[in-house]
């Protein structure tokens, strides 16, 4: 019979990756319980990590691959909905156009 290990803590994990201070993980547990919410959110609120340290750290937690949806191109031909260009909006690097004739 194989044992599991426990999961880590998520405010453990923060605390250990050095995002945040085991002070700010005691305010933002205190927060999250009188506001009844998830001490992701209360972390974010109280401004002590942004939404993607929230989901790397969960990703993490879960030993699940985190990706990053921000940074993926998505080639809109390929879709048949039109690209930026069409919607009056010019090529660049965050809409995976050339940013001026470097490729």
């Amino acid at each position: 019979m194989t044992e599991t290990k426990p999961r880590k803590r998520f405010g453990d994990i923060l605390v250990e990756g050095g995002l945040i201070t085991a002070t700010q993980l005691q305010q933002a547990l205190t927060y999250s319980a009188d506001r009844g919410i998830k001490l992701g959110l209360a972390l974010q609120n109280l401004g002590f990590v942004n939404d993607v340290a929230v989901a790397k750290t969960l990703a993490k937690q879960l030993k699940i691959p985190f990706v990053d949806l921000a940074k993926i191109v998505i080639d809109h031909r390929l879709l048949g909905t039109g690209g930026p260009e069409e919607q009056g909006n010019p090529p660049g690097p965050e809409t995976g156009g050339d940013p001026g004739g470097l490729c």
